[in-house]
């Protein structure tokens, strides 16, 4: 039985188009200052994959910095970046309408790669308030997705097991590290190239056409 819907919030609840090219341009300046490789830096193109990556050289002594001093500049970027497309984004069809009558159902959750900046001035900009019982962002997790770090809080927080949540994300970092655990996964299909790639990698439980299709899962 679901006892609790687990959203990621970019490109599920509200679109998104972030710069990725001149975010990761201006984290990568950052990191070389700070001592990182600029050949390093170059084979990361992923704004996630360059936050993990660089993070988890400075707690392995690959780099002689304190890793919260990474998360922290890389952080100060990303967040820029997050609120200024926040401010260009918009919510998705039906999303408020199905998130009410969900929780009649269930627990609502967002685990995102948003950090707190970013998500409150979404839930302020879209009248999101009180719909969600618990949230973790990029910055209560030491790496983000895919790493399932953030999944196992929103679960030690909700004192429920991977079997009783169901994670909705529109990637497949998304939705691995909710496979990781044991959790069921539901991929949001904004456009079938993206249901295609996602299909190539791993197996769903549940596609998704509209949010509204959650209700109907049992």
């Amino acid at each position: 039985m679901i006892k609790a819907y687990i959203f990621d919030f970019l490109g599920v609840i509200i679109t998104y188009r972030w710069e990725n090219e001149e975010a990761l341009y201006t984290a990568k300046l950052i990191l070389e200052e700070m001592g990182f490789d600029r050949e390093w830096l170059s084979e990361r193109n992923i704004y996630n994959e360059l936050f993990n990556d660089a993070v988890k050289d400075a707690l392995t002594g690959r780099i002689n910095l304190p890793a919260h001093e990474v998360r922290r500049r890389i952080n100060e970027v990303y967040d820029c970046f997050d609120l200024r497309a926040i401010d260009k984004s918009s919510l998705r069809e039906n999303v408020r309408d199905t998130l009410i009558k969900l929780r009649e159902k269930g627990i609502l959750g967002v685990y995102t790669t948003l950090g707190w900046k970013g998500f409150k001035r979404s839930i302020d900009r879209f009248e999101l308030h009180n719909l969600f019982q618990v949230v973790v962002t990029r910055d209560d997790v030491t790496v983000m997705k895919p790493y399932e770090e953030g999944l196992r809080l929103v679960l030690h927080c909700l004192n429920i097991s991977p079997q009783e949540m169901i994670f909705i994300g529109d990637h497949a970092r998304d939705l691995l590290c909710s496979t990781a655990i044991g959790g069921k996964t539901a991929f949001f299909a904004s456009g079938a190239q993206e249901l295609r790639d996602l299909l190539a990698q791993l197996e769903p439980d549940y596609v998704l056409y509209s949010l509204s299709d959650l209700l109907e899962i049992r």
